[in-house]
């Protein structure tokens, strides 16, 4: 498993607002700036400084994303790692909403350290003394990243444990009518109702390729109704759903990724809770869905203007 690999951030990574002149200076100090990626390293060495004396801050409200696409080499494996063992599950690895979180609580924990540290010392200090930090942490969590390495844990097979809920659910396909063996564009409303459902509530993943009986059926009814037939060609498929029923603007909520189990194709669609309402358009009619216990339920109007009202606070 190669460390790039390894990890895929559902966003960016914040920083809280109260934090952030204290990121900010140090990204733009002699210490930081001549990197290729300030901000990233500020953040990086504040999450080691803020793991390693366990000092981990809740965000109040964000700002300042840090582009995931920075974080390359062994930096993802760290952030992973330390996730992982803080939670002392290696299920922790599956679970990339809460490395990231716990990640910006311990960056948000240190950079008090790491400010103190950078700017009340000589450079080479302060470099020397970051150095062992970083190597300390690192070589604290090693079993965690060869375990993690050697794993035969694996997305699908941890979702495949669980029943379908608030923040799961399985569908045997994108366009691919099982029931009448033929395409169904029908089936495309279906998929776009569970996307919204999933944006209003808290988020969630969307099994593509496996019914609500976990039987692995995968997805390549799917390829062969669709111009390109490969994975490719279902992600275009599922961002034209997307852009037509809900909207071009919650594509970037949807983060989709493919395995295989028996030689069939399966999507995992990982779906982040919205900063903003979502609905669903088809056939001139609008509706708002959110996700209840295990399946997505429309809401009229009043129940509509009320969760928005409490929900978007």
């Amino acid at each position: 498993m190669e460390a790039d690999e390894a990890i895929t951030f559902p966003r960016e990574l914040d920083v809280d607002e109260s934090n952030h002149a204290k990121f900010d200076d140090l990204a733009k100090s002699n210490f930081f700036n001549k990197k290729d990626a300030p901000m990233k390293e500020v953040f990086i060495y504040a999450m080691t400084l803020g793991y390693r004396n366990k000092i981990r801050v809740t965000l109040r409200k964000r700002k300042g994303s840090i582009p995931s696409a920075t974080f390359k080499g062994d930096e993802p494996w760290l952030i992973k790692s330390i996730a992982t063992a803080e939670q002392k599950e290696l299920e922790t690895l599956l679970d990339i909403k809460t490395i990231v979180n716990i990640a910006e609580e311990y960056a948000n924990g240190g950079i008090t350290l790491l400010y103190d540290l950078v700017f009340g010392t000589s450079p080479g200090d302060a470099y020397k003394k970051l150095d062992a930090h970083a190597r300390e942490v690192a070589n604290q969590n090693q079993p965690y990243e060869k375990s993690a390495a050697k794993s035969k844990i694996t997305q699908l097979s941890y979702f495949l444990d669980l029943t379908e809920s608030e923040t799961l659910e399985f569908k045997s396909s994108l366009r691919w009518d099982y029931k009448q063996s033929n395409l169904n564009r029908a089936m495309e409303i279906i998929i776009a109702k569970s996307l919204v459902a999933f944006l209003n509530t808290k988020g969630g993943t969307l099994i593509i390729g496996v019914d609500d009986k976990k039987q692995i059926l995968g997805l390549e009814k799917d390829f062969s109704a669709l111009k390109k037939q490969d994975e490719d060609g279902f992600e275009l498929k599922l961002t034209d759903i997307i852009n037509t029923y809900v909207g071009k603007q919650y594509r970037t909520y949807v983060h989709v990724k493919f395995e295989k189990i028996d030689s069939k194709t399966i999507c995992i669609v990982t779906i982040d809770k919205s900063s903003t309402p979502a609905y669903l358009s088809s056939e001139g009619k609008t509706e708002f869905y959110i996700r209840a216990g295990n399946s997505s339920q429309p809401l009229n109007v009043k129940e509509t203007t009320e969760y928005i009202t409490d929900h978007w606070k």
